[in-house]
């Protein structure tokens, strides 16, 4: 039967505590995992394994080209004021805040608003929770029906956070290390 080592389990304890990573860690990974997803968003790639989504609306994408600027008699029809802002096909955008026109892939940045939403919310020595901002839900509910999805990390981002939190696991464990291993040499 194994005998009960007080000293080994407080040690052990005394790891465990040091391999948590603290809040401050986690929410420097979500403006790194914010940056990614951007930096995606821009490439046309989006949260899923497919690549380059291609827009499903001929009208959409003239209006997205022109930066959302009706050019035809008949596309001004498709807007419709509401409080102050142009509404079209359900979404709402504020006058000279479109920061994209771009239609070759769909990329979410219409307005930018989007990924500026998303923030940091909480974390636990395991993990951080990032969230998108309520006003969104609409925008990204309605792209994920279609395959757009931006509320996970694709694979190569996922891998990205995994070498990031090992490096501090890491870096963590040497310093536990150094302070607690001892090497004695002595003379038989």
């Amino acid at each position: 039967m194994a005998r009960y080592d007080k000293k080994a389990y407080l040690e052990l304890k005394e790891l465990e505590k040091s391999l948590k990573l603290n809040s401050n860690f986690w929410k420097k990974m979500h403006e790194y995992v914010k940056k990614w997803i951007h930096a995606d968003m821009r490439a046309g790639i989006l949260q899923t394994e497919q690549k380059f989504h291609q827009y499903l609306s001929e009208e959409y994408k003239e209006l997205k080209r022109n930066w959302m600027n009706p050019t035809k008699s008949n596309q001004t029809n498709l807007f419709k004021p509401v409080k102050g802002k142009v509404k079209y096909k359900g979404t709402s955008y504020k006058g000279g805040s479109i920061v994209s026109n771009r239609i070759n892939t769909v990329d979410m940045l219409l307005t930018g608003q989007t990924i500026q939403g998303l923030h940091y919310v909480s974390s636990t020595a395991l993990g951080g929770v990032s969230s998108y901002d309520a006003k969104d839900a609409g925008k990204i509910e309605g792209n994920r029906k279609y395959g757009r999805e931006i509320c996970t990390l694709r694979e190569d981002n996922r891998q990205k956070l995994i070498k990031k939190v090992s490096a501090e696991l890491d870096v963590s464990i040497r310093q536990w290390c150094k302070d607690k291993i001892y090497v004695n040499h002595g003379v038989k």
